[in-house]
């Protein structure tokens, strides 16, 4: 019993950033829908902060960073095909409960802006060889000979 909740302190260390990050983005993303209306309301500086579109881009775009970032301090190595998959996974269950909720409801658009988010990331840090260097990313290298 000990050494299960070792494990499960260790995972909650290692992914500590990704956790939160997500826990934040959870709880925003179940906001019921006239809780986050009448935020735009009330402060006129949040109106682009709350577009649907800019929140889901920038949100999962701050999740796969913050996912790259645990991966790079443990493993020293950033697998994002993993990234990725648990990225656009993560949305898409967002998605779902967001059908449960009032004022919700699921929208591909807001799938695509996720995806977009994740795949910005991706671009970026792939990007910044002289920040992350090459021997960061496990990407395959391709092996052939060159003619």
């Amino acid at each position: 019993m000990a050494e299960s909740a070792g494990v499960r302190k260790n995972f909650v260390g290692e992914y500590r950033l990704s956790l939160g990050c997500g826990a934040f983005i959870f709880i925003l993303f179940t906001l019921p829908g006239s809780l986050a209306s009448s935020l735009r309301h009330k402060f006129w500086f949040l109106k682009f902060l709350t577009s649907d579109s800019f929140v889901h881009f920038a949100a999962m775009a701050l999740f796969s960073l913050a996912l790259a970032f645990d991966y790079l301090r443990e493993r020293k190595l950033i697998p994002w095909f993993r990234v990725v998959m648990i990225s656009l996974g993560y949305g898409i269950i967002l998605e779902m409960i967001q059908m449960v909720i009032p004022g919700r409801t699921f929208d591909l658009r807001d799938m695509v802006f996720d995806s977009a988010g994740v795949i910005f990331i991706l671009i970026i840090l792939s990007l910044s060889p002289q920040k992350w260097g090459h021997k960061h990313f496990c990407f395959r290298q391709r092996s052939g000979k060159s003619k």
